[in-house]
């Protein structure tokens, strides 16, 4: 049965096998001219080789609905676009690229948002990429990569390592420079397998501060060390810069503290040091070794006011104190439990180099405190012990190449003109002049002579 377009119409119609197809007239009941085929469980619009506008159109509101009960709806080689919003109601989870209420075999594009209410599952090596590349981030095994600056706005602070606008429960590696703008909180050591640059380092709760106890070896350019500014060596010295301004100071290494007590302080015998030094060497032999528990260097190649190569001093700043047992500026003490041999000193005062000093003096002795005799030293210098030393003061070692001075003693005149009596010496008596002695509580004199 057949159906003829009557009229402009240029579309025919006829029954065929149970179908109902309308064809385009110039074309014929064709492939290219199939235009609307109503099957007995099927509609085809257009056909093989004929391509068919499909509109659904509307002058009211309405409802277009499809319904495939558990049939797949396929849209194959076709492209859709809507001016509407698409809502799928399938609640199909999705734990796979190929399981939920919507599965896309390729990419999808999206100019605006994208808001996701629940979990988004990316697969093994997934990049989000920003701006063409400008900024990523990859996925690798139980790691994430990060190609550009990461900025965390939020402002919460922290103060333990469950705080913070950033937590990591691992730890964190940091391949380049790391600047803290506040205070940086440790809870366990500081290891630096290299160089590390600190501009403040605070320490306010800890017991310990700073420590280094790592296995050092000795080598020849002195790299070796726990702490250092700058390092031995004029290639390695610290520049310091002085303006052209008064009063400016350099101390790169200050210790500042007040002592205080709760009651009495101390009931035992207790000691304070501000800095503690301790060298054992008990193990090896070593004939070569030099140990020196400080070693104090002053270099100088133009004019200076003054040069201390160590400078101690003790202020006594209140109207009376009491010391218990002694206040000395510099305690230098040789003890030793076993016999020694080789040559054991106090103290020695070594004058080297060959230049020439205009005026040096090998140990002086100054008192500018008090008034009156005795105020500021009772005694220049005391030499006691038990038992006995064998010789108080030597001069000159006349088996070796160190000779005596030229005079034993030297007494300045009274204004550089000899004749009157000047501290100990005494113009007038026996003899030229003679030498005020103390022997016990009597007032002696040693003669001297203009000739031996």
């Amino acid at each position: 049965m057949a159906t003829q377009g009557v009229g402009t119409f240029a579309i025919n119609s006829f029954w065929e096998s149970g179908r109902l197809i309308f064809y385009e007239k110039a074309s014929g009941h064709t492939t290219t001219g199939n235009v609307f085929i109503l099957g007995a469980d099927y509609v085809q619009v257009g056909d093989t080789a004929n391509d068919v506008d499909f509109n659904w159109k509307g002058s009211t509101t309405g409802t277009f609905s499809l319904d495939a009960a558990a049939h797949t709806l396929a849209l194959t080689g076709m492209a859709t676009s809507t001016d509407g919003a698409v809502t799928i109601t399938n609640a199909t989870a999705t734990s796979s690229t190929t399981t939920g209420a919507l599965i896309v075999t390729g990419g999808i594009a999206t100019a605006a948002d994208i808001t996701c209410g629940d979990d988004l599952f990316m697969s093994n090596g997934g990049v989000i990429n920003f701006n063409a590349s400008n900024v990523t981030i990859t996925h690798a095994a139980g790691a994430l990569a990060c190609t550009g600056a990461l900025t965390l706005s939020i402002a919460t602070a922290s103060n333990s390592t469950t705080s913070g606008a950033l937590i990591v429960t691992g730890g964190v590696g940091i391949a380049k420079e790391l600047y803290v703008g506040l205070t940086s909180s440790l809870a366990g050591a500081i290891t630096a397998g290299s160089t590390m640059g600190i501009a403040g380092l605070v320490t306010s709760t800890s017991v310990t501060g700073y420590r280094s106890n790592p296995t050092f070896l000795p080598d020849s350019t002195y790299s070796n060390y726990a702490l250092a500014i700058g390092w031995k060596g004029t290639v390695n010295e610290l520049a310091v810069n002085f303006l052209q301004s008064a009063d400016q100071n350099f101390n790169p290494i200050q210790l500042n503290v007040n002592v205080t007590a709760t009651g009495t302080g101390p009931t035992n015998s207790s000691q304070m040091n501000g800095i503690h030094q301790l060298i054992t060497h008990d193990t090896n032999d070593m004939t070569f070794l030099r140990l020196k528990n400080a070693d104090f260097n002053v270099v100088i190649g133009k004019d200076v006011k003054d040069a201390y190569c160590y400078q101690g001093e003790i202020l006594f700043n209140t109207a009376a104190v009491t010391v218990g047992g002694e206040a000395v500026v510099l305690g230098l003490v040789a003890n030793a439990s076993v016999a020694v041999t080789g040559n054991v000193r106090g103290q020695v005062i070594s004058m080297q180099g060959t230049g020439t000093y205009s005026t040096a003096v090998g140990l002086e002795i100054r008192t500018t405190c008090g008034t009156g005799l005795g105020a500021g030293l009772s005694e220049g210098i005391r030499i006691m012990g038990t038992p006995l030393p064998v010789v108080g003061i030597a001069m000159g070692d006349q088996t070796g190449d160190n000779q005596g001075p030229q005079f034993a003693f030297y007494f300045p005149g009274g204004g550089g003109v000899w004749g009157a009596d000047v501290g100990p010496v005494i113009a007038s008596g026996t003899g030229t002049g003679a030498i005020t002695i103390k022997v016990g509580t009597d007032t002696r004199y040693i003669r001297f002579y203009t000739t031996a």
